[in-house]
C-alpha cells in the first residue's frame, strides 16, 4: 500500500496525472462551456490533448443554442 501511495502522491507521475480544474470555465452541453474570462460560449475549450486532464470547474444543464426568454 506504501508503494501505491508513493505513486498516487507524485504530480510528475506519467501513469496517474492529476486533474487540473479550470475555474475560468462552467460546461454546459455537447462540449460547450462559459467562459467566465470572455464572458461568451465557447465550443470545446479543452484542447484534444488536455481532455480527461483538464476539466471545467463545473456543469451546468443549461442549453445555450435555446431562447432564454422562453
Amino acid at each position: 500500500m506504501r508503494k501505491v501511495i508513493e505513486l498516487l502522491s507524485d504530480p510528475h507521475h506519467k501513469l496517474f496525472q492529476p486533474l487540473v480544474i479550470n475555474y475560468h470555465l462552467i460546461e454546459v452541453k455537447d462540449g460547450v462551456c462559459w467562459s467566465v474570462e470572455k464572458r461568451s460560449f465557447v465550443q470545446s475549450p479543452i484542447e484534444e490533448g488536455q481532455v480527461r486532464r483538464v476539466s471545467p470547474t463545473a456543469f451546468c444543464a443549461y442549453d445555450p443554442k435555446k431562447d432564454s426568454d422562453s
